[in-house]
């Protein structure tokens, strides 16, 4: 029996079943982003030396992060010298349609009112001597000449400073690291109850998959190899689309 040439055609078969995503990587990912900067007496210019609590998130594809500085037993700052997210191994010069946007800022805790990410905050392609190729995007400059102050000069930070942000162009799925919080009150909780249970319907609709049995008119190796494939499309198939249950709220 020809064993290769029904593995060609199973193999084949197969294929058709996958989704057309690209399995490589350029060697930027995964990455470390991190904030990097000064905050009263203590600075932070690489991952290896963020300060003890801080949020490190694992750069891995397109999706929201977050990434943190706890402060140190230094007091904090109470006006800005350098902050910026950085992003280490990952420029436009390696991923062309590379973008990365903050979409928020807290400082101990509470949220930054109004903080909008200016056009010019974002270097996609900055380049140190002594540090790696990294995107960076400016929270505020006074070093390095850009003039960026999407947050105050005179802020201060006492306990941590908190990035949320976007990674775009890397060209794959990435992991989040942000969890959900969902925070109700006992009344909305009650009431939820209440209405679920008052005027809750549930609709269930089921999708299922018939199979029938697939026959050959060949002979042969090449019978059974299309037998066999046919047998792997089908099976797959129903593995793929199982029942399906849709919960509607009249």
């Amino acid at each position: 029996m020809k064993i290769n040439k029904i593995i060609s055609v199973i193999s084949a078969c197969s294929l058709l079943l996958l989704p057309s995503f690209s399995v490589t990587a350029a060697d930027g990912l995964p990455t470390k982003a991190y904030i990097c900067g000064e905050i009263g007496t203590t600075s932070v210019w690489s991952v290896d030396n963020t300060t003890i609590g801080s949020i490190v998130p694992e750069i891995n594809g397109d999706a929201q992060y977050e990434a943190e500085w706890k402060v140190t037993g230094d007091g904090g700052a109470t006006e800005l010298t350098f902050l910026a997210l950085s992003v280490p191994n990952i420029t436009s010069d390696s991923y062309p349609q590379i973008d990365v946007n903050v979409t928020a800022i807290y400082i101990d805790g509470v949220e930054v009112p109004n903080y909008k990410m200016s056009p010019n905050a974002i270097n996609t392609a900055y380049y140190e001597a002594g540090r790696d190729p990294e995107t960076r995007v400016y929270l505020y400059d006074g070093l390095k000449g850009t003039n960026v102050a999407d947050l105050p000069k005179v802020t201060t930070i006492k306990d941590s400073i908190k990035v949320v942000f976007t990674v775009t162009g890397t060209g794959q799925y990435g992991t989040s690291n942000i969890q959900a919080n969902v925070i109700e009150t006992t009344e909305a909780s009650q009431e939820s109850t209440e209405n679920t249970s008052s005027s809750e319907t549930s609709e269930t609709s089921e999708t299922t998959v018939n199979t029938a049995a697939v026959e050959s008119t060949s002979t042969g190796d090449e019978g059974f190899a299309v037998a066999a494939a046919a047998g792997l499309v089908v099976t797959a198939a129903a593995a793929v689309l199982s029942k399906v249950k849709i919960k509607r709220k009249k």
